[in-house]
C-alpha cells in the first residue's frame, strides 16, 4: 500500500497520513492546548509531532512505511 504524509508547518500546525483510501488528521493545538500551536511572541509555529504520531497510529503505520510526504505552502508560487 501506498502512504502519504501531509504536513501543515504555518497556521493550525497539523499533520495526515493518506492511505488505502482513508484519511487520518489531526490539529497539534489538540495537545499542546496552544491557540494555533505557536511557540513564541513572533508568532512562529512548532513541529506537529503529536499530530503526526496520531495519525500514524490511527492509521498503523510506521514511519518506514510511508512513500511520500507532502507540505503544505502558505503562498502561492509561480510555476
Amino acid at each position: 500500500m501506498t502512504f502519504t504524509l501531509g504536513l501543515n508547518l504555518h497556521h493550525d500546525t497539523s499533520a495526515c497520513v493518506v492511505g488505502e483510501g482513508q484519511l487520518f488528521a489531526a490539529e497539534e493545538e489538540r495537545w499542546s492546548r496552544i491557540k494555533h500551536n505557536r511557540v513564541d511572541r513572533e508568532q512562529s509555529f512548532s513541529y506537529p509531532a503529536e499530530s503526526v504520531g496520531f495519525c500514524l497510529d490511527a492509521a498503523g503505520v510506521s514511519p518506514e512505511q510511508i512513500d511520500s510526504i507532502w507540505l503544505a505552502s502558505m503562498e502561492p508560487k509561480d510555476a
